[in-house]
């Protein structure tokens, strides 16, 4: 043995006895990350064919730390994208590089954090077809935020296995999505799915409050309609979708900003016009979904839905023929700055302008009605104001189930506006009837000649119960004599137990009750009505009325 080689024997035996061990990467720490960028690394973006990283002498990472296969000899990189969208990293040899020597790899990558233990995995591989037929080498790809760190992790499958590696990172090319004049363009019903890939970060666009974030702009052209409609917007799946800037105007450069929405709204909109949709996206710290999908819907608006335009209503029971558009929410806006009832809260509202055809109590009603189109809103919160933009009179959200009814004075040939909402904090649409009726009245006539009678009780609330107490004596009721008869208690239960003309009718709103007879003798017949509400409180009473039979 030469004494030269004996001298190097000697130094690595040193070296052995004082624990000093060859020098690892200088990015064998998580800590120590080397920063790598878009391209082929090292030497990015085009990198260079034999200038490679290497993992000779690094050590293993803490065990327990996120992976899908064995990590040995692993070191670490940093990555911050220049553009949000879906970025692909592997240690592919790049095409025409003369390949490294580390040839069975495993991949993943984390978000900032990781280095401290409270990073997330993103993505991770150990053997990928994207590198070749059975190729041991890695990709993966995940989606990334501009700006943000990332951190890449490279190691060997095998325990021993040590040698050198490209990596490549393949950002998606800028999509021109993020600007006004690369608006996607969307049509009725359901759009996308769509990919969040390729934008930037705007970091002065402030539209609706939001800066240093993503957005995605789209296009849509209502098509020709009269008038005005309502245009419902949906963001599907997008879970960071937090702001929507809606402009109007015939260009980008002329659009202007009508309003913000969330991730659904609704907004009216004209005819022939183009709207613009800046979809922002609020950067979590981990991307959940870049994919998304839009869905529109375009609707007729009520004619009734604003209270200048409130549709005239008489005394009966709604819609008649003809009638029917204006009895129904679908489509209507939420009204603002009218008094609401409680804590109801009222959504989709229309508006009814009603004449009043007598001075007293008027009950106006969405209950079902016998005869009429029982109405696809069931849940309906009910209003009566003095005009509009005038006082509330009353209101009601639940009377007949979750229907509404309300009653108060009226004044003859004064205007009321009636007011119907749906009740609940989503939106709720759907047709409904409206009765109104004036407070109910009994008249007692003699119209099919001698001896006859007729006893007709009009107008009233729907479901009321009406009484009808007839005597031969004038201001003698209830327990005057009736033909001769005088009735008994047990009579009049009766009577109410079993509806017997002419004692007793249900009131439904649709119409009025009468009851006829013929072949009495000449006598003068006095009558008065009473009316129970449906809790069975009297609600009512008719003025005295009389006949003179001949």
């Amino acid at each position: 043995m030469s004494a030269l080689r004996s001298t190097a024997v000697l130094a690595a035996a040193l070296l052995l006895a004082s624990g000093v061990r060859a020098q690892s990467p200088s990015n064998d720490l998580c800590t120590s990350s080397t920063l790598v960028h878009a391209g082929i690394n090292p030497a990015s973006p085009n990198g260079s064919s034999g200038v490679t990283y290497t993992n000779v002498n690094a050590t293993n990472s803490l065990a327990g730390l996120a992976g899908c296969a064995a990590f040995n000899r692993d070191v670490w990189f940093a990555y911050i994208p220049d553009i949000t969208g879906n970025v692909t990293v592997s240690t592919c040899t790049p095409p025409g590089f003369a390949a490294g020597t580390l040839s069975d790899t495993n991949l993943a990558v984390y978000t900032f954090g990781v280095c401290s233990g409270t990073g997330q995995l993103l993505a991770c591989n150990d053997d990928s077809s994207a590198c070749g037929a059975n190729s041991l080498k890695s990709s993966v790809t995940f989606p990334a935020y501009e700006g943000f760190f990332y951190f890449i992790r490279v190691g060997s499958f095998s325990v021993n296995g040590a040698g050198t590696f490209y990596l490549t990172i393949t950002e998606p090319a800028p999509s021109g999505i993020d600007a006004c004049s690369g608006a996607l363009n969307l049509a009725s019903g359901t759009n996308g799915p769509f990919v969040m890939n390729g934008v930037h970060v705007a970091a002065s666009d402030a539209l609706c409050g939001y800066t240093n974030s993503c957005h995605v702009w789209m296009k849509y052209t209502t098509p020709s309609f009269p008038g005005m409609r309502e245009l419902d917007f949906k963001i599907l799946d997008g879970d960071e979708f937090h702001a929507v800037a809606v402009l109007e105007g015939a260009s980008c450069g002329s659009a202007t900003l009508i309003g913000c929405g969330t991730k659904e709204f609704q907004i009216q909109v004209l005819p022939n016009t183009n709207y613009y949709f800046r979809l922002t996206m609020f950067q979590l710290s981990q991307p959940l979904d870049i994919d998304f999908s839009v869905e529109l819907g375009l609707q007729e608006i009520p004619t009734n839905d604003e209270c200048a335009t409130a549709y005239p209503v008489t005394d009966g029971s709604h819609p008649l023929p003809g009638e029917e558009a204006a009895f129904t929410n679908v489509g209507a806006s939420d009204a603002t700055g009218y008094f609401g009832c409680g804590a109801s809260p009222e959504r989709n509202d229309v508006f009814f302008d009603y004449l009043a055809t007598t001075s007293g109590k008027v009950s106006v009603s969405t209950a079902a009605v016998a005869g009429f189109p029982a109405g696809s809103l069931v849940d309906t919160v009910l209003f009566v104001y003095s005009a509009c933009g005038g006082s509330l009179i009353v209101c009601n959200d639940d009377t007949f189930g979750f229907r509404s009814a309300v009653e108060f004075d009226a004044v003859q040939g004064q205007h009321y506006l009636i007011r119907v909402a749906s009740y609940g904090t989503a939106e709720t649409e759907g047709t409904f009837p409206l009765t109104i009726k004036p407070k109910f009245e009994l008249q007692l006539s003699s119209p099919l000649g001698a001896g006859s009678f007729r006893l007709r009780v009009q107008n009233g609330a729907p479901f009321h119960v009406v009484y009808n107490c007839l005597t031969l004596n004038s201001g003698v009721y209830p327990s005057g004599p009736f033909f001769g008869i005088e009735p008994t208690l047990t009579e009049i239960s009766l009577q109410l137990a079993y509806a017997q003309a002419p004692f007793l009718v249900l009131l439904d709103g649709a119409g009025s009750y009468q009851f006829d007879i013929a072949g009495l003798p000449p006598l003068a017949v006095y009558g008065v009505s009473l009316a129970f509400d449906f809790a069975g409180q009297i609600a009512g009473v008719t003025p005295p009325a009389v006949v003179q039979i001949n």
